[in-house]
């Protein structure tokens, strides 16, 4: 059975929280987050331990999600490599280049595994989209064009310091970028 925690329990939580007691071999122990009221509310939803300090988490699980603003990503990953956590790491996992080869770094030394949740790569739609182009089925691409078909909101409690002025870009539009 795999231990694994959350680390970051504000927009994402649910989508990770929900998901992980459905999980196979997987055991949902914990979430840490700053603000002790947040994560001893999902603590107390799944009837799991909640921690303001992540380090503790840390030192209980097999594997995180980091779910915590990108500018935290680098920390969180860097603590967990050392300390032979595996982690996967929301998007983006860094608006930095330096903080993320220092990531990937920390992980590739202690042999954990890093992923980032660019998560639309797995969707049938797109991985037979993928076979196509690459098989050659439809000729050469010269072109490609995005929608995001879907409402988007970034919430107003978040602070914009998070992503600055490009929000909408960082949360989905880094999925199409990922895509191509």
């Amino acid at each position: 059975m795999i231990r694994i925690g959350v680390i970051g329990v504000g927009g994402m939580w649910g989508a990770h929280c929900n998901t992980l007691p459905k999980v196979k071999n997987c055991e949902f122990v914990g979430v840490a987050d700053l603000r002790p009221e947040a994560a001893e509310k999902v603590a107390s939803q799944h009837q799991i331990q909640a921690f303001q300090d992540y380090h503790q988490l840390l030192e209980i699980v097999d594997g995180v999600i980091v779910a915590t603003p990108p500018s935290a990503h680098r920390e969180v990953v860097v603590n967990a490599a050392k300390m032979n956590v595996h982690a996967f790491c929301e998007k983006p996992l860094s608006v930095d280049l330096a903080d993320s080869d220092a990531m990937i770094q920390a992980s590739d030394e202690a042999n954990t595994f890093l992923m980032v949740g660019q998560v639309l790569r797995f969707y049938p739609v797109h991985t037979l989209g993928k076979k196509l182009i690459t098989q050659g089925e439809i000729g050469d691409v010269v072109y490609i064009e995005t929608d995001y078909t879907g409402p988007y909101s970034c919430p107003r409690s978040r602070p914009s310091s998070w992503y600055g002025s490009i929000g909408g870009l960082l949360e989905n539009g880094i999925h199409k970028s990922d895509l191509i």
